[in-house]
């Protein structure tokens, strides 16, 4: 039995990342490793697919894999920023308990065009699919 994943085996980050509003906002008020945790957050979604649920557990688990630079508390925090100032979605967030945006799932539904079948969540959906002929 062979498994096919969700998530994608890589992903790009504009060139812009670091000097957009929002990260230069977020490492002033809470550090460059908050942008470290913004990156990785990115990475764990695209790794999963177009989204992440994020509960207590999931934070524990980041957290921890963050190292010991990083509290829960901390991690707490810098998520909420994130989702605060749009770079996660709030709408999803506060709904659905996930994390996910428009530009990730752009990103994931380019990526993933050539594959032959893509399942979806409609509800967590934030963008057409209609012109993917692989989603269902």
């Amino acid at each position: 039995m062979s498994y096919m994943s969700t998530g994608l085996d890589f992903f790009s980050i504009g060139v812009d990342f670091f000097d957009s509003d929002c990260m230069v906002i977020m490492g002033t008020k809470y550090g460059s490793r908050s942008l470290l945790l913004a990156v990785r957050l990115q990475s764990k979604i695209y790794g999963e697919g177009y989204f992440y649920h994020w509960g207590e557990d999931e934070l524990l688990l980041f957290t921890h894999r963050m190292g010991a630079d990083y509290t829960a508390d901390y991690v707490r925090q810098v998520v909420q920023a994130l989702v605060e100032r749009g770079f996660f979605d709030k709408e999803k967030y506060e709904a659905y308990g996930i994390l996910t945006s428009v530009a990730i799932q752009s990103l994931y539904f380019e990526a993933v065009q050539r594959r032959k079948v893509v399942e979806v969540e409609p509800a967590y959906l934030l963008v057409d699919v209609a012109k993917y002929k692989n989603i269902c």
